[in-house]
Formats: structure tokens, C-alpha cells, sequence
């Protein structure tokens, strides 16, 4: 463009700030934010959200929050990327005081400063958040869900559990995004099985993570011989397991008694190319310990 002697104008600028910032390439990201400023392109709005999502997104705030303070009139998108950028910082109050001093607020906001909080080990305000977010009548989408979910098995809020459940289920998420099922699955373990059990049959697609979060929660709550079963009906549906299942269908023929751990074992390798690891050696010395095989157990852990 520059070769054949064109002129660039505000629109050339805007997505070449974009692409800089997706790539995080700062150095370039500068160079392109040099030529606003020497043709006076600095002023537009749509440039000033590129040069801000620029530097928050490589892990320049200071140089952000500079130009953020120089605009004049501040959409929400551009609050929004500050607060992305504390959150990448993990400056949780920095970003909280900015959250409070916005005008205008979206879900974007919203999740942003939920996830920011629960990231960094502050649950409970989060989920005072997520109350206030309600009360102001903003409707929950698929990431504020994804964030909440954890939150509410960690600090045992099974009421706000539950409410979120039957929210899901009437707002029909399930269907949109398999990782609202998988997040909510891996978030019942303290929850009684039937309830995920529920959950897992609501869903209408389902992947491995779904699968592998079921069965582990079946061990999880002594329910082995279930697991089993899910896990077999997980190959009947023709979904390729991992590591991570096998380390809860082995967790869950403990709990079964199941006596083909060691086909199952072997299989993993065998059929599904999967390598062992430690965990999965871990389980099966806790299988023939449990089962009085003490010699194949000391022998096992021998030649892992």
C-alpha cells in the first residue's frame, strides 16, 4: 500500500492494531502506534481502543491506562480492555476501583471483573458480584456461568449451585456450549450423584470432558460400578478416552471390586495407545493392594 503511493486513513490503522495485539508483537504494535500519532490519527476513537488493547494485551497497563486517560469520551469497550489488562496483571483492585467507576456497564464487564476475582482468590466477593450482577437486571450468558459454577463448589454455595442449574436448563445453555455441562459436572463433587447424573443426561452433546468428569465423580462418590458402566457406554458411543479417563474408570474398579482392572489396564496401551503415567500406575497398585495382591501390587510399582 505504502509502495503504490496510497494514503492511509483512520480505518487503515484500527484492524493493524488489532492484528498487532493478537499476535502480541509489541515492537510492531509501537511502530504502527508511531505512524498514528506523526499523521494525527491518535484522535479517532476506533485507533484509541487498538492502542489500548495493544499494550494491556502484552502486559503494557501503564502505557494503556496513559492512553485511556487522554481520551476524552470512553465507551465501554475501552473500560473493558482495562480491565482485561489488570486481570492479565492480576492487579485485582486496580481493576475493581475502574469496574466501579464505569458509567455503562455490559455482561462483558461484568464477567471480566468476576473472573478477575475469582482468579485471584477473593470467591466470595465474586459471588457477591455475581448477586449485584443480578440485581441490576443483567442477564447471565455462557462465560459467567463457566466462572461461577467453581466458585460455587469451592466455597459450597449449593443453593446458588442449584438456582444456576435450573437457569441453565430454562435458558436452554446446555445445547449452545458443551463447556457449561462439562464446567457444571466438574463442579458437583460435592454434590449428591443423582443430581449429576441429571445434569450429565440434559446434556445433548457431549465430549470427552463430559465423560471423564462423570465418571471421576462416580469414584468420587463411591459409586464404581457406575462409572464403569459410563465409561463403557462411552466407547459405545464411539467418544476416544484419554489419560484423564482412565485414571477415573481405574479409581472407579476400586470402588467396584471390578477383577478385569488388569484388562483395562492393559487395553489403555493396547487399543487406545495411551501411555501410562504415574497416576495410572498409582491406581492400579491401589487396585491390587485393595484386593490383596501385594506381591503384583510391590511388583508393579517396581517397574513403573
Amino acid at each position: 500500500m505504502k509502495r503504490r503511493g496510497i494514503w492511509p486513513d483512520e480505518f487503515t490503522f484500527a484492524p493493524l492494531l488489532k492484528a498487532c495485539a493478537n499476535l502480541e508483537d509489541l515492537e510492531l504494535g509501537q511502530g504502527v502506534h508511531k505512524h498514528v500519532l506523526a499523521l494525527g490519527f491518535g484522535r479517532f476513537g476506533s485507533i484509541r481502543i487498538g492502542i489500548v488493547e495493544l499494550y494491556s494485551g502484552c502486559g503494557r497497563t501503564m502505557d494503556a491506562k496513559k492512553v485511556f486517560d487522554e481520551t476524552p469520551h470512553r465507551d465501554v469497550i475501552l473500560w473493558n480492555l482495562m480491565i482485561k489488562g489488570y486481570s492479565q496483571e492480576v492487579n485485582v483492585d486496580m481493576g475493581l476501583g475502574l469496574f466501579r467507576q464505569m458509567g455503562e456497564r455490559t455482561v462483558v464487564s461484568w464477567n471480566l471483573m468476576i473472573s478477575l476475582l475469582a482468579q485471584n482468590g477473593r470467591e466470595k466477593e465474586a459471588v457477591a458480584l455475581f448477586h449485584e450482577m443480578r440485581n441490576g437486571e443483567f442477564e447471565p450468558d455462557e462465560a459467567t456461568v463457566v466462572t461461577v459454577l467453581p466458585v460455587c463448589a469451592q466455597l459450597g454455595e449449593l443453593d446458588l449451585g442449584r438456582w444456576i442449574h435450573s437457569y441453565v436448563k430454562s435458558k436452554g445453555l446446555y445445547p449452545n456450549l458443551v463447556s457449561v455441562g462439562n464446567t457444571w459436572l466438574i463442579s458437583l463433587e460435592n454434590l449428591v450423584i443423582w443430581r449429576l447424573l441429571c445434569v450429565f443426561k440434559d446434556m445433548p452433546r457431549k465430549n470427552v470432558v463430559s465423560w471423564n468428569a462423570a465418571i471421576s465423580n462416580c469414584a468420587f462418590n463411591g459409586k464404581g460400578e457406575l462409572g464403569v458402566q459410563l465409561f463403557d457406554e462411552m466407547l459405545d458411543e464411539g467418544v476416544r478416552p484419554n489419560d484423564s479417563t482412565f485414571v477415573g474408570v481405574l479409581a472407579c474398579c476400586a470402588h467396584a471390586g471390578w477383577s478385569k482392572e488388569g484388562d483395562l489396564f492393559d487395553s489403555m496401551m493396547a487399543s487406545h495407545g495411551i501411555e501410562p503415567t504415574i497416576e495410572h500406575y498409582g491406581c492400579m497398585v491401589d487396585l491390587l493392594g485393595r484386593g490383596g495382591c501385594l506381591k503384583e501390587a510391590h511388583k508393579l510399582s517396581e517397574n513403573k
